[in-house]
């Protein structure tokens, strides 16, 4: 009789256990099997850390430790890493151990993580990737997280230990005019700020940043309502990135938990006013036409939330916190731009409005990579195919413009 139960039980399960974590990928995905893998086991984590939160475990502590424990590939011995601090800034630089004597060109990276997660040694694989195949120095900063530190925190410390490469160029066997700067998702945020800061603000002495590479970047807090915010709303889409969650992220990092993530996710944090004046630098109509009619029907515009759109409208206004809110003025003065735009994303729309804005103004500094068929992430998804081929576009980009 119990085996008979067993029977009847187990299937069962495992249909719900498959329909609930399980899900096929559209038909222009690249790689369907890892990818609906690697999401099906994003769900399970995320399903299990919720339920530990719920015993007052906290969720971001939870992630925090997860990523510290994931498994990474070995580091490879052709690379040499260094851990240093630059202005009290932790950095790790790394020098392809066949040219330790060489002067060389270099990139100050910036790793991705919402501001909340992640760590210099999450991104050893790829920024040691970087420095060999290229052939450069990379510099990759280890700023503070949030919760603890918040705007501009976070900013301010990219600016310095960047600031310190250039001053100490030649210590570091590196070619103060081939320097570079990039970053992913909010490390690609903090890599464009410090791109305009430096256009903006000039150091004396300091030569300018040659190039600037932005990974499916986080650009804006103007409009969470873009056709790919629809589209990858929340965990059982087909983008490790959510909607949901890059709002939480957006509200503990710019907003300072001051508003709710369904207000926030309704726009509520924005006046029509505001809205309105700066609705040219944030606009859709700029996308492709086959991307605009992507995510449904864009919903009517809700009331504000007075209190928040007043609380939080200097920061979303701020092209430092978003730099997809610099003027256009301020955009010609960028140093040559390499912007990689992921398919299935929620920051997807953002890079391809800002690509697109730089490409009316400066059409010779910006070229746009879309990763059609793959999700926000693929710098780190190791296990992908897909992602030595991304790496080996980066790459290339730096040889012909670095």
């Amino acid at each position: 009789m119990k085996c008979l139960a067993c029977a009847l039980v187990i299937p069962v399960l495992m249909s719900l256990l498959a329909y609930r974590y399980i899900q096929p990928m559209p038909p222009g995905a690249k790689e369907p099997r890892n990818q609906m893998i690697t999401l099906a086991l994003f769900r399970f984590l995320n399903d299990v850390i919720s339920l530990l939160s719920s015993f007052g475990y906290s969720k971001t502590e939870l992630f925090k430790k997860v990523y510290v424990m994931s498994p990474l590939p070995e580091p490879d011995p052709s690379v040499m890493s260094t851990d240093k601090y630059f202005d009290g800034i932790k950095v790790r630089i790394y020098r392809p151990s066949a040219s330790k004597d060489k002067v060389l060109p270099a990139m100050v990276y910036y790793h991705g993580g919402g501001w909340v997660y992640m760590s210099v040694d999450s991104y050893d694989p790829l920024t040691r990737a970087i420095s060999l195949q290229a052939n450069i120095v990379v510099i990759s900063v280890e700023y503070r997280l949030v919760p603890e530190y918040r705007f501009p925190s976070q900013l301010e410390e990219c600016l310095k230990a960047t600031e310190y490469v250039f001053r100490n160029a030649e210590t570091y066997r590196i070619d103060p005019s081939r320097i570079s700067i990039g970053g992913d998702s909010a490390g690609g945020n903090l890599a464009a700020a410090v791109g305009l800061k430096f256009s903006q603000e000039p150091k004396h002495n300091l030569a300018k940043i040659k190039v600037q590479v932005l990974l499916y970047p986080v650009l804006q807090a103007l409009d969470f309502n873009l056709p790919s915010y629809r589209e990858y709303a929340d965990i059982s889409g087909v983008s490790l990135l959510n909607r949901k969650d890059m709002i939480n992220y957006i509200n503990m990092y710019g907003f300072q938990d001051q508003g709710t993530l369904e207000a926030i996710s309704k726009n509520k944090h924005v006046s029509q006013k505001t809205l309105q004046t700066y609705r040219s630098l944030v606009d859709p109509g700029l996308l492709p036409v086959e991307i605009q009619k992507r995510g449904g029907n864009n919903p009517k515009q809700s009331e504000p939330n007075t209190t928040l759109s007043d609380a939080v409208r200097d920061n979303v206004i701020n092209p430092y916190a978003w730099p997809l809110m610099a003027t256009d003025d301020t955009l010609r003065k960028l140093p040559k731009t390499y912007v990689v735009v992921t398919e299935y994303d929620p920051l997807r729309d953002e890079g391809f409005i800002f690509a697109e804005r730089l490409r009316r103004l400066v059409p010779e500094n910006i070229e746009l990579s879309y990763l059609s068929g793959l999700e926000h992430g693929i710098f780190s998804l190791y296990n992908y195919k897909s992602h030595s081929s991304t790496v080996d576009t980066l790459v290339e980009y730096l040889n012909r413009n670095l």
